[in-house]
């Protein structure tokens, strides 16, 4: 496939924005937030006997002060890199048990989904920016055989490139690679084939905008 695929659809809708993509932006929109957004488990009341610690407790209280760091973010009582300094320092799991590296990386992934949600989207590029990084940091420093997060984070960071930098390419090879790490896993290849029709359609269309 030649070089430059997955990106030159992005920069002609850019110089040449029509109605007709419409469709084609709100439904990449649609499929990002199913794909890309973190799992969060509804607040049920539940009773934990005495002298057992709650298992959801920690999940619940990550997610509130996720959601503070976003609402101090938002109201400018917070910078971007005081921001990143308190989820580096804050144990803030998301209940896949992964390594303080990762967990990271999905919070900033959550705050900036947050933002993007609220307008900031220049903010919000940053801190995808950001989360590509530390992704990148914590796929470098897993073992060999640590395949489930392994094929997690490059999961991951498939979908903040595909969907919020408009890295196909790249996000396509962050799929291969999960594909070769679990051959046979039908979940990462419906991804990957949902990328490449995602794509597909905004090849199609940018090539009916410039006839």
């Amino acid at each position: 496939m030649p070089a430059g695929t997955f990106t030159r659809p992005i920069r002609a809708m850019q110089r040449n924005p029509v109605r007709p993509m419409k469709h084609v932006v709100v439904r990449s929109f649609a499929w990002s937030l199913m794909l890309s957004l973190p799992i969060i488990l509804p607040a049920v009341e539940t009773t934990t006997p005495p002298g057992q610690a709650s298992a959801v407790s920690p999940l619940f209280e990550a997610l509130k002060f996720r959601e503070q760091v976003s609402r101090d973010l938002l109201g400018g009582t917070e910078t971007r890199e005081s921001a990143l300094k308190r989820l580096r320092a804050h144990p803030a799991p998301i209940g896949q048990g992964l390594t303080p590296d990762a967990e990271y990386a999905f919070a900033v992934v959550e705050i900036a989904q947050r933002l993007a949600a609220a307008g900031r989207h220049a903010d919000a590029e940053g801190l995808f920016r950001e989360s590509e990084e530390a992704l990148g940091r914590a796929l470098a420093s897993l073992r060999k055989d640590d395949t489930h997060e392994r094929v997690l984070l490059l999961r991951k960071r498939a979908m903040v490139r595909s969907y919020h930098l408009g890295k196909g390419t790249e996000a396509k090879a962050d799929f291969d690679e999960a594909v070769k790490a679990r051959p046979g896993d039908k979940a990462i290849v419906r991804q990957r084939d949902l990328l490449l029709s995602r794509y597909g359609e905004l090849n199609r269309a940018a090539a009916s905008n410039q006839n």
